[in-house]
């Protein structure tokens, strides 16, 4: 029921998997341990099961490199732990902030990585990459309404920021907004034949 309720939860997932794991039942086990690696690439403890349930089903290679993964995303979770404390001992380091909200937004933890990138931009109002990062975890919750104005204030502060034009592009198409979408769409396809495209 949680995964129907919030598909979007890795936690959700992995708790399916382990209760699925304990019965014996592999197949079902791996596929939720999969489904929680797809909102959370870098899930512990989903990569450590998933390995575990892949070698007792007999799949010993790809259950090796989960294991394997689970071991790099512990590192990666080191790094993001000594981040926080980084960011908490110097709140006013708006890089700092804005670094830990991109690598928390990687590991799908999009609350805390949305209260990064408002930390950076409470340090400093004009810190743009940050309005763009928060636009861009409206746009991957759904929220489009929200995106679409995050992005047009980037826009309006910094026009074709990045790839503010394309994104502006898909939102608007799909809240059916068909002629500002196709517009953006002739932007970022201008701006790309300048070279002006910056990462997305």
């Amino acid at each position: 029921k949680a995964t129907e309720r919030a598909p979007g939860d890795a936690e959700a997932h992995f708790g399916l998997g382990l209760v699925r794991f304990k019965m014996g039942q592999d197949g079902e086990a791996s596929e939720a341990f999969r489904s929680a690696l797809k909102v959370n690439p870098f899930h512990v403890e989903a990569h450590e099961k998933l390995g575990q349930t892949l070698i007792r089903m007999g799949q010993q290679a790809e259950g090796e490199r989960e294991l394997q993964a689970a071991n790099e995303s512990r590192d990666r979770q080191k790094t993001i732990d000594d981040m926080r404390r980084a960011s908490a001992a110097d709140p006013m380091n708006v890089e700092l902030a804005n670094n830990l909200g991109i690598e928390l937004a990687r590991q799908g933890d999009l609350d805390e990585a949305m209260m990064a990138f408002q930390r950076a931009l409470a340090g400093n109002p004009g810190y743009l990459d940050a309005r763009y990062l928060i636009a861009g975890l409206f746009a991957t919750r759904g929220k489009y309404v929200e995106a679409i104005q995050a992005f047009q204030e980037v826009d309006k502060r910094q026009p074709g920021y990045r790839q503010t034009n394309f994104y502006l592009s898909k939102l608007n198409e799909k809240i059916g907004r068909k002629t500002e979408a196709d517009k953006r769409m002739r932007m970022f396809e201008a701006q790309k034949a300048r070279g002006e495209v910056g990462p997305s």
